[in-house]
């Protein structure tokens, strides 16, 4: 019920259409988009069951993972850059839509940051030669260790992954 009262909201304010038409205008990137977004809520829900959908180490997790796992999917059939940028948009755009209050958002925009830096570090030490599986663990070792925070001066001031608990 949750959902479809959020959805309703999305639809009266014209947020799911802004989103709708910006996805429209990008084809080339939908499908490996729709995969990465798939493939991050369930490893999360694999491995963080039901809290990655909290604002602790298993929503930092799923934040990151989705960044990664659209470059993943991206840059098979477009540039690194090209998928970097449409990454680093239409994860933002998301935020922008979808997002809670303003230390929430913080918290997911570094995330989504953090993973990208490190699917691009990943990528330079594996020369390219990288499956979902290597990404998940390489992901899951920093999630371990991510940093609890409770200020956006605490989220700008570290290169960690941050959650609030």
């Amino acid at each position: 019920m949750k959902f479809i009262s959020k959805f309703l909201y999305l639809l009266k304010e014209n947020r799911f259409w802004k989103l709708f038409f910006v996805i429209l205008k990008n084809p080339k990137y939908i499908l490996g988009t729709f995969l990465a977004t798939w493939y991050a809520l369930v490893t999360a829900q694999k491995y963080f069951y039901n809290t990655h959908s909290k604002d602790g180490k298993g929503n930092a997790f799923r934040h990151a993972l989705w960044n990664m796992f659209i470059l993943y999917y991206s840059s098979k059939s477009n540039s690194l850059i090209d998928s970097l940028l449409w990454t680093k948009f239409i994860t933002a755009q998301h935020e922008i839509i979808f997002g809670g209050n303003q230390l929430q958002n913080s918290m997911d925009l570094h995330n989504n940051e953090f993973g990208r830096t490190l699917f691009l570090k990943l990528f330079i030490k594996s020369r390219g030669e990288m499956n979902k599986e290597y990404i998940i663990n390489q992901l899951l070792e920093y999630t371990h260790n991510s940093l609890i925070v409770n200020s956006i001066n605490q989220i700008e001031n570290t290169h960690k992954m941050v959650c609030l608990y």
